[in-house]
């Protein structure tokens, strides 16, 4: 099972929203997506459609932008791009504009678009959280770690075990893919004892303890309506 999720993030699936094609969502694109505060990426689905209209198609046309091209290219722009390369991402941006202008957009559905995308990019570590369709990998605490829950900022974690282990350099460990990355994270944290992925038969009983609490709730309902 988990060689599945390591295969769907080692070969993700391409994904178009506004007509515009998204590049593997990477490290660098949460940080970029974090320090605009951007809302698609930690506001509840429910909360978000409670914005105005207008709020929520100019973040999704925030995302879009910053997820269809690289963490390089964006970080060049804002430090220090010369003019030519100022101008011609110019040109493309209102190519983009023009081009997702044609036709009647569905934002609901583009909005649904990038939520997938961003769904498919993580990691579901929680056991009751997982959704079919998604890469999941669960994890719970080792009896065996010692010392307190690390207090580093995750994304700085993923980035500095990719600089060690994998021997990227800084700026390939911000391109690269955020869940690949949290994959290799997670199994070398099982390895060094840091916490515990839960194989099949782990998992099998997790099912088998969830599906006998669920009968045991109904018939404790089913009793108290008898005896109401």
């Amino acid at each position: 099972m988990h060689e599945i999720a390591f295969a769907d993030v080692s070969c993700p699936e391409r994904h178009v929203v506004l007509k515009l094609p998204l590049r593997d969502f990477c490290i660098g694109h949460r940080i970029i997506l974090l320090r605009q505060r951007n809302p698609l990426l930690w506001m509840p689905e429910a909360e978000f459609n409670l914005l105005p209209f207008a709020t929520q198609v100019f973040w999704l046309l925030e995302a879009v932008y910053v997820c269809g091209q690289s963490y390089a290219h964006r970080k060049t722009l804002e430090q220090g791009a010369g003019p030519i390369d100022r101008l011609i991402n110019w040109l493309k941006v209102k190519a983009w504009h023009r081009r997702r202008k044609r036709g009647e957009t569905d934002w609901a559905l583009e909005l649904a678009n990038f939520r997938n995308y961003l769904s498919s990019s993580r990691l579901i570590t929680e056991f009751k959280s997982r959704r079919e369709g998604f890469p999941f990998l669960p994890t719970v605490a080792s009896p065996d770690a010692k010392g307190r829950p690390m207090g580093a900022p995750y994304d700085v974690s993923l980035v500095q075990f990719l600089m060690r282990e994998l021997r990227l350099t800084s700026e390939e460990a911000h391109e690269y893919p955020l869940a690949l990355a949290e994959i290799h994270y997670l199994s070398w944290m099982e390895r060094e004892g840091g916490l515990r992925i839960l194989n099949a038969f782990e998992m099998e009983f997790e099912d088998y303890c969830r599906e006998e609490n669920e009968k045991a709730a109904k018939l404790a309902a089913a009793k108290k309506a008898e005896q109401a």
